[in-house]
């Protein structure tokens, strides 16, 4: 019987492959057409597109191929675990025998390995998007209790290797979009680990222009960013550009900007930690914008009984540092504010120096103080008690200049004074004392009877060789009191006035107080 009698009689119901040397054919049915190609034959062709023609086939057997070549937008109801092993290539899109996945819906793990040294193992493409919805090129779902939706994994042990790039080329784009959709709990949006003991969970890196950030966080009702560190560094920003930031954390809600924090109990880790290299370049910087309320370019804070809320050091051996430097531009501001709310022995502010030559504390301006006084270990009881001294107050700015001179046989003595003693004084005032430890009942006079001209001054005794007990007091006349004056009763700013430096003194509230301020 001829092929073609064969074929009509079993058109209708039969399926077969029939390999010939110059064609290979397969029985569908009669509904197969194209163009002058009509009947029930879909012709496998040998040369490539070859003729095109429209049919279905559905089959229950093994179809083997060197590749698939169509334009279909969906492959539906694959078995995944037959992806598995496919080489590389097959999901590349310019890849020689592509398979490109628009939709993959089947259960199971899709992987495909790439060990060539460059291009990526699956690459998934999408249209625009349509009725609002999101495109996405490639979606990976794990509905187990654990385990990952996506991995990737990189397992070359040198070089810059990634187990995940993203990449965006939109001007206005994001590479990475992690997002924590859960109502409840405490879900997070991206969740970064290194286990090198020098490696880094986030790297972040802006090499454009001035403006770019390295790193983008935000919250909408939270925290933008949480750094939580075990050993080390909670979160670290680091910036190699003139003008960019290492780190910039915002808020716009009445949370946090950045929040860092370190959980280990003994170990000295940081919540966060800023570093500059640059010579002009600052650590850690807070600024607040806004110009009403109270608000905080900086607040730090300590809980613990022996801790410290701000701490700053310098560490150069040498030139002028300062371990914290605080700045207030408005006529009413305050510089370094420094209080202490609770009861008993505190102190606002602590300045130490251990240099014999240095200042715990210097004031370049006026100084003032309720009260002045030293205060040092008693030195009868310096375990126990402290000794205190108070300095004497007046409405003149006095310098004081003491001390013990003898007269000789004529009743005459010379006392000198410090060169400068003329260039910083003024309106000088002498006291004379006649000290005569023979307790005789002769009794002896002094008088200055010379004033003071040239750096000294004469005194003259009714008896000679008498001891005398000298001071000398001058209105201070330096460069700095010519020009700024010693006022003595003066008007109260226009911003204290109906304020009282200490209320309590006067029955009245705590607010009343020309430096209240409210701490959180």
């Amino acid at each position: 019987m001829h092929l073609e009698d064969f074929l009509k009689m079993h058109r209708t119901q039969s399926l077969a492959f029939y390999a010939a040397a110059a064609t290979i054919m397969v029985v569908v049915g009669r509904s197969a057409t194209a163009g002058a190609q009509s009947g029930a034959l879909i012709r496998l062709q040998q040369s490539t597109p070859g003729v095109a023609q429209a049919g279905h086939a559905n089959l229950s057997g093994t179809i083997q191929a060197g590749s698939f070549v169509g334009s279909g937008t969906n492959l539906i109801g694959v078995n995944a675990e037959l992806l598995d092993g496919m080489d590389a290539s097959d999901f590349l899109q310019d890849g020689p025998n592509p398979i490109i996945l628009s939709s993959a819906t089947a259960a199971g793990t899709i992987q495909a390995e790439n060990t060539a040294n460059g291009g990526v193992a699956i690459k998934g493409t999408v249209g625009t998007s349509i009725g609002g919805q999101s495109p996405t090129g490639v979606y990976g779902l794990n509905t187990s209790e654990r385990g990952e939706g996506l991995l990737g994994v990189s397992n070359h042990p040198t070089g810059v290797v990634y187990g995940g790039r993203f990449q965006t080329n939109s001007p206005n784009g994001i590479g990475v979009y992690a997002r924590g959709d859960a109502a409840s709990g405490q879900p997070i949006g991206g969740y970064f680990v290194s286990n090198s003991p020098n490696g880094t969970a986030i790297y972040g890196l802006a090499s454009g222009e001035e403006g770019q950030a390295s790193a983008y966080f935000q919250s909408y009702t939270g925290i933008g960013v949480t750094g939580d560190s075990l050993h080390g560094v909670g979160v670290h920003g680091e910036s190699g550009g003139t003008g960019v930031r290492g780190m910039s954390g915002g808020s716009s809600s009445s949370s946090y900007g950045v929040y860092g924090r370190a959980t280990h109990t003994t170990a000295v880790v940081e919540g966060v930690y800023g570093t500059s290299s640059s010579s002009a370049g600052i650590g850690v910087k807070g600024e607040v914008s806004t110009s009403s309320g109270a608000n905080y370019g900086g607040y730090f804070k300590s809980v613990s009984t022996s801790g410290i809320g701000a701490y700053g050091e310098a560490l150069a051996g040498s030139g002028g540092t300062a371990g914290g430097y605080f700045m207030s531009m408005s006529p009413a501001g305050v510089g370094a504010y420094g209080v202490a709310n609770g009861t008993g022995t505190n102190i606002g502010l602590w300045g130490i120096t251990n240099a014999a030559s240095g200042w715990g504390v210097y004031s370049d301006g006026r100084l003032g103080a309720t009260i002045k006084l030293f205060c040092i270990d008693h030195p009868q009881d310096p375990l126990n008690k402290f000794l205190q001294h108070y300095c004497s107050e007046g409405p003149e700015p006095l310098n004081v200049y003491t001390g013990n001179v003898t007269t000789d046989d004529k009743g005459e003595a010379w006392v000198s004074l410090p060169t400068y003693f003329e260039s910083i004084n003024k309106d000088f005032r002498y006291t004379l004392t006649v000290v005569d430890d023979t307790d005789s009942e002769e009794f002896a006079f002094a008088k200055v009877a010379r004033k003071i001209r040239e750096g000294k001054f004469k005194i003259r005794t009714s008896v000679p060789n008498i001891e005398v007990t000298w001071r000398v007091e001058g209105v201070r006349n330096d460069a700095w009191v010519q020009k700024h004056g010693a006022p003595v009763e003066v008007e109260k700013p226009e911003q204290y006035k109906g304020k009282y430096r200490h209320p309590e003194l006067y029955g009245a509230p705590p607010e009343m107080g020309v430096h209240f301020k409210k701490i959180k």
